[in-house]
C-alpha cells in the first residue's frame, strides 16, 4: 500500500472560518477546532473535507425500493480527506491523491471572490533532492524527442545517466523515486512536481512514537 500526501501553498484567498459548501453539492471544507503539531513544532489547523468526483464508468447497483438492479453509465464517488494548514508558511498538506487535489482546487479557484481559494506548488530543486537520496531509482522527465512527450529511466543510481542529468539541470523532471533515510529507516520515496509525496515502504515505526495521530503527516513534514 502506498502512503501519499499532497503539498500545496496558499496563493490567494483565505482558509474558511466556517463551513464552505462547494456548488452543486460537490462537497465542502469545514474547519474543526482540532490542531496538531509535528515533532519539529510545525503547527497545523485541521479541516475536514468532502469532494464528489464524477466517474465516467458503467456500474450496476441494487435499488432496494424497486428490488431491481439498475445500470448507470456514470456516477459520483465521494472522497473524505483532511487539509492540514500551517498559517505561518501558508502550507497545506492533504491526505488524498493528486488527482482529487487538482479537481478540488479547480472548483475553489472559480468561486465568488470572497470565497475563492487558489494554491500553488512549491518549486522543487531536483539537484538537491538527488543529493539527499541514498540512491535514485526512477526518474521521469519531459522529452522533446520526436513523438515522445516523456521518458522514464529506472535502475540503481539512475541519475548518473547523462540524459537524466540534463533533465535535472533543465528543470524537466516531473518525478523522482529514490531511497531516503527517514528516522533511521530506509524508505522508498516518490517526490513529484505536482506536490505529491509518497512512501512505497512501510512508514518508519519511529513516526508512530511521536504522539501525533497522523504519522503520514509527520513523514511528509
Amino acid at each position: 500500500m502506498v502512503n501519499a500526501n499532497s503539498v500545496k501553498f496558499l496563493k490567494k484567498g483565505n482558509m474558511p472560518t466556517k463551513k464552505l459548501e462547494l456548488p452543486n453539492s460537490l462537497g465542502y471544507i469545514k474547519p474543526t477546532k482540532k490542531t496538531i503539531s509535528t515533532e519539529d513544532h510545525t503547527n497545523f489547523q485541521i479541516f475536514d473535507c468532502l469532494f464528489a468526483k464524477d466517474k465516467n464508468h458503467p456500474i450496476r447497483y441494487y435499488d432496494e425500493t424497486s428490488g431491481e438492479y439498475i445500470d448507470l453509465d456514470r456516477y459520483q464517488r465521494k472522497f473524505d480527506f483532511h487539509i492540514f494548514y500551517n498559517p505561518s508558511r501558508n502550507m497545506l498538506i492533504l491526505d488524498t491523491n493528486a488527482t482529487i487535489v487538482k479537481s478540488f482546487f479547480k472548483i475553489l479557484k472559480n468561486l465568488e471572490e470572497d470565497q475563492r481559494i487558489e494554491v500553488k506548488t512549491y518549486k522543487l530543486d531536483y539537484e538537491f533532492i538527488d543529493q539527499i537520496f541514498k540512491t535514485a531509482r526512477t526518474i521521469r522527465f519531459k522529452s522533446s524527442d520526436q513523438g515522445v512527450n516523456s521518458k522514464t529511466f529506472s535502475g540503481n543510481e539512475v541519475t548518473i545517466n547523462q540524459e537524466a542529468i540534463k533533465a535535472i539541470k533543465r528543470d524537466n523532471v516531473t518525478s523522482i523515486i529514490g531511497v531516503l533515510d527517514v528516522k533511521g529507516q530506509a524508505c522508498t520515496v516518490s517526490i513529484s512536481k505536482t506536490g505529491s509525496i509518497a512512501c512505497y515502504s512501510s512508514l518508519p515505526k519511529a513516526l508512530f512514537n511521536t504522539g501525533i495521530d497522523y504519522p503520514l503527516l509527520e513523514f511528509t513534514v
